[in-house]
């Protein structure tokens, strides 16, 4: 059993999908899986993650019949998974190198069902940089180190209306969605708005320390 599953929705991101399957497979902590879901890309995401899964063992694609949206890709991708922990990485964006063994050893030392924590943004464009200069890349508000309750901290975002459901910013123990039957909506575009709230709130132990991922804004 690998110690992290990242499940990586895949489409139409031949040009940001290298970077980001480099900086997974580039992590200290080497004891993975990387499940990525080819949502029938128009692109040639197929011919990289085939290139990629033939350079390392630990990646494995899977490509759906149709085009379904990211709820299904990752509801697959983690059906698919056996990592005590999961991770749900949008192909477009970066984790840093020690991301992952810090969040493995945390989750691992509180026993944590979750971990909520920060990124940082890189633009692709100057103008996109000025288009989306108030996106919210970290947490403004002030949080509790220790170990909290899923609701206690949920409250705590509302009250300070900082509230992200980005779920790149999010780990998780698979354990605790799979006993719950916890998944991604299938009829929402912000899937993981819906899967954020129920994980959290059904959660008993969470924490909100800092290791970075790079979220990429791209349109």
């Amino acid at each position: 059993m690998p110690e992290v599953s990242v499940i990586i929705p895949v489409y139409n991101v031949e040009e940001w999908l290298p970077a980001c399957l480099d900086s997974v497979l580039a992590q200290t902590l080497e004891d993975i899986e990387v499940i990525c879901v080819d949502d029938c890309s128009p692109d040639g995401c197929a011919g990289v993650l085939a290139d990629y899964a033939l350079r390392d063992s630990r990646i494995r694609a899977i490509t759906l019949e149709r085009n379904s949206g990211q709820g299904v890709a990752r509801n697959v991708g983690f059906s698919a998974s056996c990592g005590r922990y999961v991770y749900f990485l949008d192909s477009d964006d970066m984790v840093a190198s020690r991301a992952l063994e810090e969040l493995v050893d945390r989750a691992d030392a509180d026993d944590l069902d979750g971990i909520f924590f920060d990124s940082e943004v890189v633009y692709d464009s100057p103008e996109l940089a000025k288009r989306y200069q108030s996106y919210p890349a970290a947490h403004k508000g002030a949080y509790s180190a220790g170990v909290m309750g899923g609701l206690e901290l949920f409250e705590a975002f509302i009250a300070q209306r900082d509230w992200t459901c980005y779920v790149q910013r999010q780990f998780w123990r698979s354990s605790h969605l799979r006993e719950r039957c916890i998944e991604f909506p299938t009829w929402a575009s912000h899937e993981d708005e819906a899967f954020a709230f129920e994980a959290l709130v059904a959660a008993k132990r969470v924490a909100s320390p800092r290791p970075s991922v790079k979220r990429t804004v791209v349109s």
